[in-house]
């Protein structure tokens, strides 16, 4: 029914889609991971040998924009909008509120 109204094509098993990864187990079960997305973004911003943080942003920290320097590539800061990870939603939701100005 749905091919009579749009023209359709299939691409096959799902491999990699806005930055997610998909991987499909022996009993068909669909894994989604960012691992190559993350590894690519902390070598993009020297931190690849960082120590990984249980919480990676402490929840009472007050972020402003007096007194920030100006960011040279704006660009990276707005590269980390594309985790979708749920232990960084609090954090992301930061890197948010100054995307206008980084």
């Amino acid at each position: 029914m749905f091919e009579q109204h749009f023209t359709l094509k299939d691409l096959g098993r799902l491999h990699h889609f806005l930055s997610v990864e998909a991987s499909w187990t022996m009993d068909c079960n669909l894994n989604l991971s960012q691992t190559k997305y993350i590894i690519d973004l902390l070598q993009r911003t020297n931190m690849l040998s960082s120590k990984p943080q249980p919480t990676p942003m402490i929840s009472s920290s007050r972020l402003t924009q007096d007194g920030s320097t100006d960011i040279l590539d704006a660009s990276l800061y707005m590269s980390f909008v594309g985790l979708t990870r749920l232990e960084l939603a609090y954090s992301i939701n930061k890197v948010c509120q100054f995307m206008h100005n980084p």
